[in-house]
């Protein structure tokens, strides 16, 4: 799993909030966006709830890393709640309640379940205001290949591909998916083959 690239992403938000949040003038602007008028009170309330969403964020990753996704969940989901604006707090929390849930339970083959459809309701949520975001492509892929949803996953796989090439996982599902469609089409012409030699 490309875990370096999790915690790279992290540190890369944690000290983008800090300096934002550490300079008064584009603390000041920062607010302005939230459309705050708010007093110095409300101003530091803010900044707090900011930064400490960021870092309950920061703990739901490292628990998830570790596989502690009770408490993992407990941090993300007050994250998502503090800050509900960031993206990434929301496909977290998301994630982790698919990897609670479990796989889903057998299904005939064809067919799909829906074992996962209100959690890929909320990342085709996300992905329709952040179209571009890994993680919620990446994820989303997961869930939908888990349901039996192929080509639909491997549509995501592939423009995780494009953001980041170095998503091994993802780059592994874009091959392995054109390693069937060859091997099915080298299956059919044999078939028809043989038809004709007939």
């Amino acid at each position: 799993q490309p875990l370096k690239s999790d915690v790279s992403t992290v540190f890369a938000k944690l000290n983008e909030a800090y300096g934002v949040l550490s300079d008064a003038a584009k603390r000041t602007s920062y607010i302005a966006t939230l459309g705050s008028s708010a007093n110095a009170a409300d101003e530091a309330a803010i900044v707090n709830r900011v930064m400490d969403a960021a870092i309950e964020f920061q703990k739901a990753e490292v628990l998830v890393r570790r596989n502690n996704l009770v408490e993992a969940e407990q941090y993300a989901g007050r994250a998502a709640l503090a800050d509900p604006e960031q993206p990434d707090y929301v496909v977290l929390l998301t994630w982790i309640k698919a990897l609670r849930r479990g796989d889903p339970p057998a299904f005939p083959e064809g067919k799909s379940s829906t074992h996962y459809d209100d959690l890929l309701v909320t990342l085709d949520g996300v992905l329709q205001k952040h179209a571009r975001l890994e993680k919620a492509l990446f994820y989303r892929a997961t869930l939908l290949k888990k349901t039996g949803r192929e080509e639909r996953a491997i549509r995501d796989f592939r423009v995780v591909v494009q953001l980041n090439p170095k998503n091994i996982d993802a780059v592994r599902e874009v091959r392995l998916a054109q390693m069937r469609r060859d091997a099915k089409k080298k299956d059919e012409g044999g078939i028809l083959g043989k038809l004709f030699k007939k």
